[in-house]
């Protein structure tokens, strides 16, 4: 399979001054109308509301752009970190590159809070990740929250990383939000995890004889075999499978074609994500979860990756003990605040 090269992910631009307001703290460059023509200019956003934007130049000079004069903005995203190793992500950066690799059909912002929606299907996908300041009191910003995701017909959640955000946990608790869904977020070294891979598959004379296939798409077997929790999947699920940057489609099949396996995965820039692993029960403790980890690790490693999380239910002690023995280590934890009517 030939795809691009990896790429840092990219700020969707803004056409109006309100959009920018969420990058306050951030580099941005921002397109401007001046005498003669357009101009454009780059640095640190240190002021913005609907009527002006003031930018801070390398020099430390303060450039004031007037709604007026505003053309169009983004948010650069900073230079990649080179890390050594996986354990040395920081949460939040964590969360940032995992947002981009499970990302919803639509997405608001309450200050820095990303509010998401994407058909009731996962909550990743239909919560809000609070990335920073809301721009309003919790309790406010709560209410604004609740007031967007009853228009569309969904549960209000937010998603709390722990313990990063274990103050804003405590803060919502005592508004009355509710704890639910408690998550692990596990990381691994991909080229160590590989050799592990290898290793089990090696020590594992029961394996199966699988072939698989990678695709950019899930086709209507890899639809059908995965379950969401248990669960068949809702219309709106292929919409969120497919919205990522570098989407991967992992199909193990049988001697008679039949799907047994499937995982999903996302590579953004030196991560990959992997996710929807799925068995049919018929295959079951012959390493076709493994099999599939495998190539999944192999071709993101085409496209760059040398980094790989999971995000797994914490009671799913199975999973946790299969990715436990590829090497991967807990990161850190989430669960969701969930507003109950």
């Amino acid at each position: 399979m030939s795809s691009p090269p990896p790429t840092t992910p990219r700020e969707p631009a803004s056409t109006t001054v309100q959009g920018l307001v969420a990058a306050v703290g951030r580099r941005v460059s921002v397109r401007r109308r001046v005498a003669g023509g357009l101009s454009d200019v780059v640095g640190e956003l240190v002021e913005a509301d609907p009527t002006h934007l003031v930018v801070r130049r390398r020099d430390g000079g303060l450039v004031e752009v007037a709604a007026a004069d505003f053309v169009s903005g983004r948010a650069i995203p900073p230079p990649a970190q080179r890390l050594r190793s996986a354990a040395d992500v920081s949460d939040l950066t964590l969360e940032r590159v995992a947002a981009h690799g499970w990302r919803p059909t639509e997405e608001g912002t309450l200050g820095q809070w990303r509010l998401r929606a994407g058909g009731g299907f996962t909550g990743r996908a239909n919560s809000v990740l609070p990335l920073g300041d809301p721009g309003l009191p919790l309790a406010q910003a709560a209410d604004v929250v609740r007031t967007w995701y009853r228009e569309r017909g969904l549960t209000p959640l937010v998603q709390v990383p722990l313990p990063l955000l274990s103050r804003l946990d405590e803060e919502l608790a005592d508004l009355g939000w509710v704890a639910a869904n408690p998550v692990v977020v596990i990381v691994g070294d991909r080229s160590a995890t590989l050799l592990a891979i290898e290793e089990r598959l090696a020590g594992r004379p029961t394996t199966g004889s699988f072939t698989t296939t990678v695709a950019g798409l899930p086709d209507e077997q890899w639809m059908t075999l995965y379950h969401y929790r248990g669960t068949a999947l809702p219309a709106a699920a292929r919409d969120v499978l497919v919205n990522a940057d570098q989407p991967l489609f992992v199909t193990a099949r049988d001697g008679d074609g039949h799907a047994v396996a499937v995982a999903r995965a996302a590579v953004t820039g030196q991560w990959v994500g992997v996710t929807a692993v799925t068995v049919a029960p018929a295959a079951r403790r012959q390493g076709a979860a493994t099999v599939v980890m495998r190539d999944v690790l192999v071709e993101a490693g085409r496209l760059g990756a040398r980094f790989v999380y999971l995000q797994v239910a914490e009671e799913n002690q199975p999973a946790r003990t299969m990715y436990e023995a590829m090497g991967l280590t807990v990161h850190h934890r989430y669960h969701y605040r969930r507003w109950d009517d």
